[in-house]
């Protein structure tokens, strides 16, 4: 039978072994999984409180391994008035898989939550957020603009 102290230091060794290998791994950018960066056509709807048509681009500037970040310049219409408004923010996001994307636009109060499904150049998906007004949510397009 081993000692309380034998185990002790396993336990420790073990602990420092992991810590080791932690410190080892490499926190430079990685390589895109599937490259999103780029800017997009945004297309969307928006339902709840205050009806909407929502049109503008998404720019995203940065991408590392699944993770990227960047900006979102959108111009919203009443479907009730016409009235428009403008909306900027910036957005970040993940593409947890070869087909999906998920990321928070942030424009308002609280972030809006799109996720998509991604074909070639053109995510597909729905959205949610909150607004002063209560609860917002509607579906969205973003086709990838080519120079």
């Amino acid at each position: 039978m081993r000692s309380m102290s034998e185990r002790m230091i396993r336990a420790v060794a073990m602990l420092m072994t992991i810590a080791l290998t932690a410190c080892l791994q490499s926190t430079a950018p990685q390589a895109p999984t599937i490259p999103v960066t780029g800017s997009w056509r945004y297309t969307a709807t928006q339902t709840g409180a205050m009806r909407e048509t929502l049109a503008g681009t998404l720019s995203i500037g940065r991408q590392s391994g699944s993770a990227f970040q960047g900006s979102i310049e959108i111009v919203g219409t009443s479907l009730v008035t016409g009235e428009t408004r403008t909306l900027s923010g910036t957005l970040s996001g993940e593409v947890p898989s070869a087909d999906a994307v998920d990321f928070d636009a942030s424009l308002e109060v609280s972030p809006r939550r799109h996720v998509g499904r991604l074909v070639a150049d053109t995510i597909v998906g729905t959205w949610v957020g909150t607004s002063a007004n209560g609860t917002i949510s509607g579906v969205f397009r973003a086709e990838r603009l080519r120079n």
